[in-house]
């Protein structure tokens, strides 16, 4: 799986989160720590995965492609 894949998978509300996104680092809202950032498309292992909604997964991979000009997924 991917993060950004899941539905926990959130850039965050500060401006370092929103940086580290533009990077292709992302927050899981399931996690304690808001500080422990992972990359959104490196493929693991998660315990925690749920599948996002296809609308929601289509507006992150054209974001993706906007952000890195090329296919995220």
């Amino acid at each position: 799986m991917k993060c950004l894949d899941c539905s926990h998978m959130t850039s965050g509300d500060s401006p370092g989160s929103k940086e580290m996104s533009r990077h292709g680092f992302s927050l899981c809202d399931r996690e304690r720590s808001q500080a422990h950032y992972r990359s959104m498309t490196a493929e693991r292992d998660c315990g925690k995965f749920e599948m996002a909604a296809a609308d929601v997964l289509a507006q992150r991979i054209r974001w993706m492609e906007k952000q890195h000009g090329k296919e995220a997924a």
